[in-house]
């Protein structure tokens, strides 16, 4: 499930939204005690990607963080917005 750069799994099987809440929390955590905060969250086309995408935001905002959520992007969007270091996690 947990792979080099990302995490893999089945919608509603190894992946629910409770799953992506608690990872949102989780990561919160662990950004903070870096002494970092903001984060930028979007999702894919697939049809399970907006209720995950809600879940983690939410864990990430509950977690203390400064979520940017811009929504349906390509995966480019992410790699350009953390590797200019415009956010902390991408």
């Amino acid at each position: 499930m947990f792979k080099e750069y990302d995490i893999r799994g089945r919608a509603g099987e190894e992946l629910d939204e409770s799953f992506a809440y608690w990872l949102g929390r989780a990561f919160a955590d662990m950004m903070q005690k870096e002494g970092e905060k903001r984060a930028v969250v979007g999702h894919d086309n697939r049809l399970s990607s907006p209720g995950l995408h809600r879940a983690l935001k939410d864990g990430l905002l509950d977690g203390g963080c400064d979520v940017v959520d811009i929504g349906f992007r390509r995966r480019r969007c992410f790699t350009t917005a953390y590797t200019t270091r415009i956010f902390h996690a991408a």
